[in-house]
């Protein structure tokens, strides 16, 4: 299992290839407050060394905690976590399913950008499959064959402290 802050782009695809980079964070709201930029940056290298260890449930407490700063100050972000196979939560939170991505090493998806007309009506408003099933068909309408596809799970962390909108 492996869990990652990511932005929310105007994209369908809400898979885990989406990186959080620090000029994300640096909107109109960020830039009125003197020193948040670098104090949001600062968190955010922080945030990256997190993701790169073993997930814990005090690395789930600091990129929700994260998370939650971000969402004050305008940034469109979620915390999913991913895995090879389904799971029920994370850590004691609950999750919600957003689809079936296709994966390599757990760190490239052949569906983060698909050309056009090929495969998005096999996929959700998510932009990944709904069905195990889906991954193999998919795969052999995008893969020229030298890579090893496989399914991740993902599902975006249900924050208990969110307010509800």
């Amino acid at each position: 299992m492996r869990y990652d802050i990511c932005l929310i782009k105007s994209s369908q695809y809400r898979g885990m290839e989406r990186c959080l980079l620090a000029t994300d964070f640096r909107n109109k709201r960020v830039k009125r407050i003197k020193g948040l930029y670098e104090e949001l940056l600062e968190r955010h290298f922080y945030c990256l060394s997190t993701i790169e260890k073993s997930p814990t449930k005090q690395g789930l407490y600091f990129l929700l905690d994260f998370y939650r700063e971000l969402k004050k100050y305008g940034i469109p972000c979620e915390c999913i976590v991913y895995n090879e196979t389904p799971l029920e939560e994370c850590f004691g939170f609950p999750l919600e399913f957003l689809g079936i991505d296709i994966v390599c090493d757990m760190a490239e998806s052949i569906l983060s950008d698909i050309p056009k007309n090929t495969v998005q009506h096999m996929l959700n408003e998510n932009g990944l499959c709904t069905s195990i099933t889906q991954v193999g068909q998919i795969v052999e309408k995008l893969d020229s064959g030298d890579v090893v596809w496989l399914p991740a799970y993902i599902y975006k962390v249900v924050d208990k402290n969110e307010d509800v909108q």
